[in-house]
């Protein structure tokens, strides 16, 4: 029990007052961010012979790039990049469509003003430019969020499904801009107090505040609040959100709505009407959709074979020295149930499947072990080189072919059995949608650490609002998760 004034976290002083420095510092950031990108690409092209018309017209290119990312910068601080603390992929995501539509402006300028310019040289600048802004805002924030200038603590009006998805996306973000530090029980009493876990490691304190929201704003002073109630508590609760809603500054409120593709959803109201009408549509239904991802994976699956042919090479000598063969070929299920063979280097022993049967046999905690997540952790089938390939996840590059070949995309849900697929129940229809992919939600939220119901929950939710934006986030996310090895088994 507690008394007195708050007892808890609050946004730290120092917090408050370098908010109008950092207001300055992230977009001088990202300008200075742009100008390495601009002079890395045209360093590289100053030194080639085939650009030297480019470079005589290098003046009037200049005038052009600080327009157009003087717009570029405003128009991200429009969408609240300098002010507000927002999930890293979700910014990630608008930079990278800002940054496209910038390189399409600057292209469209060169054009109508009949200005010689070379389309691979304005496509590299505004590339590595992007990549450099994400580099250097997550480098950035990461600084600032150790040093208590970045993170700031939320309380979640809340204790179900809804108040603890919300806490555990909060704490999985790479640079959280926000973190949970107590849950909030409306109708429950001044004083009383228990614990939530979240995971095995994490739990945090249940408050209850008699249902009067200046209780809450005593105890937890200077602080975000978000109202993440689950459907059956809303009725209960209404009158503390409205008072709440009158009281506060503003508050947040996360909707008790999942299975829906609400990427593109938009909502209207009925005149006179307590009624929202909310409209939501599929994306990848579309054939132009489905042809754009199509297309990313081709061009970019392309580069990457030419890139890592010596790796395959070197990668197949080593798997032989286990014996053979070097391949691995496991018939999986494709779009619209279509099967196909899965490829990657074998990293089991020859007589993997013998092993597993005496192991579900012998072992009861491995067979629940393998009924949850459909692995084993400590896998005895896995040869030395085949442990160390699954742990840097190269066992999978051969899947590359299969891309190219039609089977598979860059991103998607997770290839799977014909077994697997029939435990997907209702979801099933999502993952025959969409070819499956060498890397997707599942892959960058924990891997082998997360159950099969979880997994198949992110597969539907992937196809469900898919976007080549959030392809593309993954790929990145991807990237990330492999270097630092995360999750993998």
């Amino acid at each position: 029990m507690m008394t007195g004034t708050s007892a808890y976290p609050m946004a730290n002083k120092r917090d408050v007052v370098s908010a109008s420095h950092r207001h300055l510092a992230l977009p001088s950031i990202d300008i200075l961010a742009i100008i390495c990108g601009f002079i890395i690409v045209l360093g590289i092209v100053r030194s080639n012979p085939e650009f030297a018309a480019f470079n005589q017209i290098m003046l009037t290119r200049i005038g052009i790039e600080i327009v157009v990312t003087a717009g570029l910068v405003l128009f991200l601080r429009h969408l609240g990049h300098y002010q507000e603390r927002r999930p890293f992929w979700q910014e990630a995501g608008e930079v990278i469509k800002a940054f496209v539509a910038a390189m399409a402006i600057e292209a469209a300028i060169l054009f109508f003003f009949q200005i010689e310019a070379s389309r691979l040289v304005v496509f590299g600048m505004w590339t590595v430019s992007c990549i450099l802004v994400l580099t250097m805002r997550f480098l950035v924030k990461s600084w600032l969020m150790h040093q208590g200038l970045w993170t700031m603590p939320v309380v979640i009006v809340g204790k179900g499904r809804n108040a603890r998805d919300l806490a555990l996306a909060m704490l999985d973000e790479p640079v959280p801009a926000h973190r949970p530090i107590a849950f909030v029980s409306p109708t429950g009493e001044v004083g009383n107090e228990e614990r939530l876990r979240l995971d095995e490691q994490t739990s945090l304190p249940v408050v209850g505040v008699g249902n009067n929201p200046f209780e809450l704003l005593r105890r937890f002073a200077r602080t975000r609040i978000i109202v993440a109630l689950d459907i059956e508590d809303f009725k209960a609760s209404k009158e503390f959100v409205d008072r709440l809603s009158r009281t506060h500054r503003f508050v947040d409120v996360v909707l008790p709505l999942r299975g829906l593709p609400m990427r593109r959803s938009y909502k209207s109201r009925f005149v006179n009407h307590d009624l929202t009408l909310m409209r939501v549509r599929r994306d990848f239904d579309a054939r132009f959709q489905a042809g754009v991802k199509r297309a990313f994976d081709i061009v970019v699956v392309s580069c990457i074979l030419l890139f890592l042919a010596p790796l395959f090479g070197i990668l197949s000598l080593l798997v032989a020295t286990s014996g053979r063969p070097i391949f691995f070929a496991h018939e999986r299920i494709g779009r619209h149930g279509k099967p196909f063979k899965c490829l990657k280097f074998r990293s089991m022993a020859v007589d993997a499947k013998e092993r597993l049967e005496e192991i579900l046999r012998t072992d009861p905690a491995a067979a629940e072990e393998w009924r949850l997540t459909r692995k084993l952790k400590n896998d005895p089938r896995v040869t030395k080189i085949g442990a160390w390939l699954r742990k840097t996840s190269l066992d999978e590059l051969p899947q590359l072919v299969n891309v190219l070949r039609g089977d598979m995309s860059l991103v998607g849900p997770r290839p799977v059995t014909h077994d697997e697929v029939l435990q997907y129940g209702e979801h099933r229809v999502y993952y025959m949608q969409n070819r499956p992919g060498i890397t997707g939600l599942w892959q960058v939220s924990g891997r082998s650490d997360i159950d099969f119901q979880r997994r198949v929950d992110m597969d539907a939710f992937y196809v469900q609002n898919w976007s080549l934006t959030r392809d593309i986030m993954i790929l990145f996310m991807t990237a990330r998760v492999v270097f630092a090895r995360e999750g993998a088994y």
